[in-house]
């Protein structure tokens, strides 16, 4: 009989330790897997989702906290709309009506066309061994790099977009869903479009795309605690749709270039914002209408990174950019090195 009582007193003795330990290592459970995190950018972030999220005692499911992600880049390696264009370009996919030609600026205009009026007609097969075929694909990649580089990336993202035009609102969704299933698999570089064996100016394209497991493992934190989480995208709307779809995020929270439909065909009208470079704050503000609680993106994102000025959480992935490491640093925003870079060839 003592001896029962002897272990029930150690059972009683033990209870209240056990419950602390248990309460200590729930306080300590992982929010988002180590993986290639940078420690402190972990910490940061795991912090602010459990200190917002809904086991926080302020949580509410009528206003729950808000956090954008910026895709092109930072949740994904490389931009799936630019992998959309290059294939269309590659493909020549496009619709080339009067409308289509009236977008590409002159002097690749003209070039693209008369290279596509030669190669047209020929059986797909033959097309990369055709010297008109390959004046077309260099003169449009070199279009968009003449944008990009003169106009800024808002005007040369708005671009790719209204290229578009014609395309109805299924074939796009169905064209993008082929084209990230195959550049997934793809390794992540650069390819050099060249018009010729001796050229030695090519264009470059981008190959490849990947979702990063790290950001995925960060979303899915963000969902299962109660977050209203955003994506942000350079890619044309359709086709981020599809690429936030991987995420688990709703089309409904995606915010990307646009043009006006018309019975479900896009035209060349481009709707505002256009959520690229300053115009992210703009969508920003017409979208949610309230500075975000945590913002995650690069320096192309400074504008999201940015709202709401020191208010929330930010998290700067650093693609080797000393200015905007500089100025994270400066900020005290918490900073991820690029989970995977692949730098621009020199010509």
């Amino acid at each position: 009989m003592r001896r029962i009582a002897v272990a029930v007193a150690l059972v009683w003795i033990a209870a209240p330790a056990v419950a602390a330990a248990r309460k200590a290592a729930l306080a300590k459970k992982e929010i988002l897997p180590a993986k290639r995190w940078n420690p402190a950018a972990r910490e940061g972030l795991e912090a602010a989702i459990a200190a917002l999220g809904k086991e926080s005692k302020n949580y509410s499911e009528e206003s729950p906290p808000v956090a954008v992600v910026a895709l092109d880049d930072v949740a994904m390696a490389n931009s799936p709309g630019e992998a959309v264009f290059y294939w269309m370009a590659a493909r020549a996919d496009f619709k080339f009506g009067p409308d289509f030609w009236n977008l590409v600026p002159e002097p690749y205009r003209r070039r693209a066309r008369i290279g596509w009026e030669g190669f047209k007609d020929d059986p797909k097969p033959a097309w990369p061994r055709h010297p008109h075929y390959a004046m077309y694909r260099k003169a449009m990649y070199r279009a968009y790099e003449y944008l990009c580089d003169g106009w800024g990336p808002r005007l040369c993202r708005a671009w790719m977009t209204r290229l578009l035009i014609d395309m109805s609102q299924k074939d796009l969704i169905a064209y993008s869903k082929t084209v990230l299933a195959t550049e997934e698999q793809r390794p992540v570089g650069w390819e050099a479009v060249v018009e010729s064996p001796g050229d030695e100016e090519p264009a470059y394209a981008r190959t490849g795309l990947r979702v990063i497991p790290e950001m995925k493992d960060l979303v899915r934190a963000l969902l299962d605690n109660g977050f209203a989480v955003f994506l942000f995208s350079e890619s044309n709307q359709w086709t981020a749709e599809v690429a936030a779809a991987r995420f688990g995020i709703d089309a409904e929270h995606v915010v990307g270039p646009r043009t006006r439909l018309r019975n479900l065909i896009a035209t060349e009208e481009l709707l505002d914002p256009v959520p690229v470079g300053p115009g992210q704050a703009e969508a920003l503000t017409a979208v949610i209408g309230r500075p975000p609680d945590l913002v995650v993106g690069s320096a192309k994102d400074l504008a999201l990174l940015e709202y709401g000025g020191p208010k929330g959480v930010r998290l700067a992935i650093d693609g080797g950019d000393e200015k905007f490491r500089a100025l994270a640093k400066e900020r005290k925003w918490l900073l991820q090195s690029a989970f995977i870079a692949a730098p621009r060839p020199k010509r």
